[in-house]
């Protein structure tokens, strides 16, 4: 079985002809997005973090990443896909607005911060990335097993449950993927 980040280099691989850039920093930029900005792409990856690195960002959160998104992270530091409607969220190294260095996933740890979080979010959900204007987190069951969630970006209310970040990641990439890409093509 494919891991998804086999799943996504295959599936980004078929378009590259329409334009690739990989930045010195081993951001991954594929399909150019003239109509979103002048600037913009339609899918952008940026390069994997150290195992220390998660380790100082779950410290950070106090709370351990689950395994299938901590290998995520070793894969790579955020994503933004279909033009920025799916989103992990990562490392952010800096805060410039220009050049090739401006290229940097929204960051992990200050959007969980109190003041960036949904009203009535409770202290146990760590947001980590976005689905259209949605928010996207994980929390530990009574179980002590770990389930992905949906939420609005205003208000913590729960819509949809998935059980794990790779079941989350890979029926949100195959939805986006048959609808944009089909429209893409049109």
């Amino acid at each position: 079985m494919k891991g998804i980040e086999e799943v996504v280099c295959e599936k980004l691989n078929t378009i590259t002809s329409r334009g690739e850039r990989i930045l010195e920093n081993g951001t991954r930029l594929i399909s150019p997005a003239p109509k979103i900005a002048p600037q913009a792409w339609h899918y952008v990856l940026f390069a994997p973090l150290s195992v220390t690195t998660i380790e100082a960002i779950e410290r950070e959160l106090s709370t351990p990443f689950p395994n299938d998104l901590r290998s995520f992270f070793q894969s790579w530091n955020g994503l933004k896909l279909f033009g920025y409607q799916m989103q992990v969220w990562g490392k952010r190294n800096r805060y410039v607005r220009v050049g090739d260095e401006a290229w940097q996933p929204f960051d992990l740890v200050a959007l969980n911060q109190a003041s960036e979080r949904p009203t009535g979010s409770p202290g146990s959900v760590v947001f980590f990335g976005s689905l259209y204007d949605d928010w996207i987190f994980f929390e530990r069951t009574g179980d002590g097993k770990t389930r992905i969630g949906r939420t609005g970006r205003k208000f913590f209310h729960p819509e949809e449950y998935w059980p794990s970040f790779d079941t989350w990641f890979e029926k949100s990439f195959h939805n986006f993927w048959n609808q944009y890409e089909v429209a893409f093509s049109n």
